[in-house]
């Protein structure tokens, strides 16, 4: 970027001002004979219920010029915008009390191009409604998370991620895409057009401006044949390298206070008829919903009523032999193959590691578990990835495993998690660790934050391009004024 100013990066012009007129206004939603939109009365909670906050306005805009109006609104009120995908997010990365805006109304896709196997689509859409477009058309994204209601632009917000070490973090897939900034301009970057521009925005924490579409590398339509076996966690340590290659994607989990661990490994497949599922099957989907959902809320309830919480270590050796101590398989079309319940509500810690250090780490968490009173849920999950070039990714510069923790809220209760979230955290910046921005738990209250400008190496370049895209800090909020203004005091 250099000293390259956003007025020497437009492409497309401004659009349109605002309408004036009492007539004008009361059309796109105003209240007549006033410029102000109608105030918000209710509280915006995500999904995981982790994060609550009223904005002034919140917003739905069915068209682009809306969204202009919106922007040149605020900015002339002096007042903050933020925009949510889903809703998925555990950080306050959304929060405001200034503008809130929905693109859940952006959601189609506006061109598709089957030779190159490409498509275009607006950022509101979700990866389960684009995924199920794309099998229309003969096509699948080579790479998802587990939870796919998702939107594409959360997506590129926070630096998803699948399990592959040969491929990227979802972003990887994106060929360009569209930014809408807080002066109404529109800009396209990809790899050849604004590239610094383009590696920011993979990973935007929305700092940056509106995305607004999307263009996507897609492959043919493809199946997966998954399997998941057990292993024990020697076993796993001293074969990593075993379980990251050995399939087309890999993943595993180990179940705190116990020796066991489940292996999940999965190989594309150009078959695509799909066998109907048989009876057994539909018994053990309705088996593991009863055992693994509602009586593990129960248990996990009931543990956490007593003060030392000493039953948990015997809740987790339950549900592995009850739920993970046999192999099992699966085949469906990929997206459906990907995705993943996440039962019911829970705080969630996650962050990722030079593949390297996985061992090291796994040993270190499990002695601290042991040796430290730390009482932790099922399961601890990790997850591999290829390393890339996007600034603010997790997986920047090398291969890296992400380690997920995980805390349940049975019934919406209060648990203790700051112990182990804390200790975990503090192995993970000892051992050269990166948050994954959707789910590490740390707020803007905590009096000091990890280390980020020594964690990404081109942090400083992302903060100088987010200070020239918006220079009166229209989508600033107290999220990233923490990330990237509070380190060092």
């Amino acid at each position: 970027m250099g000293d390259a100013k956003i007025n020497e990066w437009l492409s497309e012009p401004a659009p349109a001002p605002p309408p004036t007129s009492t007539d004008q206004v009361q059309a796109i939603g105003h209240y007549k004979g006033e410029s102000d939109y109608p105030l918000n009365s209710a509280v915006w909670a995500n999904k995981p219920n982790t994060v609550t906050f009223q904005p002034t306005y919140y917003h739905q805009p069915e068209t682009e010029q809306q969204i202009y109006e919106i922007l040149t609104y605020a900015t002339q009120k002096g007042e903050n915008v933020k925009v949510i995908g889903s809703g998925c997010a555990y950080t306050e990365l959304a929060c405001t009390d200034g503008h809130l805006i929905s693109l859940s109304r952006f959601n189609r896709l506006v061109e598709v191009d089957r030779q190159s196997l490409t498509v275009t689509t607006e950022a509101g859409i979700t990866l389960e409604d684009l995924s199920m477009k794309l099998v229309e058309l003969g096509m699948s994204i080579n790479i998802l998370p587990t939870n796919l209601t998702d939107t594409v632009g959360g997506v590129l917000a926070v630096g998803l991620h699948g399990s592959s070490i040969n491929c990227g973090i979802v972003a990887k897939n994106v060929l360009s895409l569209q930014i809408i900034f807080a002066d109404c301009s529109k800009l396209t970057c990809s790899p050849t057009q604004h590239p610094k521009l383009f590696k920011a925005a993979l990973c935007s924490l929305g700092a940056l401006g509106i995305i607004f579409t999307v263009t996507l590398q897609c492959v043919p339509l493809y199946t997966l044949q998954a399997v998941q076996y057990p292993l024990p966690f020697t076993t796993i340590v001293q074969n990593v390298n075993k379980v990251v290659d050995g399939s087309d994607y890999s993943r595993f989990w180990w179940f705190p206070h116990t020796e066991h661990c489940m292996v999940w490994q999965a190989k594309k497949s150009t078959r695509v008829d799909i066998p109907p599922p048989t009876v057994r099957q539909k018994m053990a989907t309705v088996r593991n919903k009863l055992v693994g959902y509602y009586s593990l809320e129960f248990m996990y309830w009931l543990a956490h009523k007593e003060p030392s919480h000493r039953i948990v270590p015997y809740i987790n050796r339950l549900y592995h032999r009850l739920l993970y101590n046999k192999s099992a398989s699966q085949f469906d079309l990929s997206y459906k193959i990907f995705s993943l319940d996440n039962l019911f509500n829970r705080y969630v810690n996650e962050w990722s590691i030079p593949l390297s250090n996985l061992t090291r780490a796994l040993q270190q968490l499990k002695y601290a578990m042991e040796n430290k009173n730390i009482k932790a849920h099922l399961p601890v999950e990790v997850t591999f990835t290829k390393g890339d070039d996007i600034y603010l990714s997790p997986s920047f510069g090398e291969d890296r495993a992400y380690i997920g923790i995980v805390m349940y809220r049975p019934y919406g209760i209060e648990v203790e998690y700051e112990a182990y979230f804390e200790e975990f955290q503090k192995i993970m910046i000892e051992l050269d660790g990166r948050p994954q921005w959707a789910k590490f738990h740390v707020s803007p209250g905590d009096p000091t934050p990890p280390p980020f400008s020594k964690m990404y190496p081109h942090f400083e370049e992302f903060k100088e391009i987010m200070t020239q895209v918006d220079p009166n800090k229209l989508f600033r909020n107290s999220f990233l004024d923490y990330v990237f203004y509070k380190e060092g005091l």
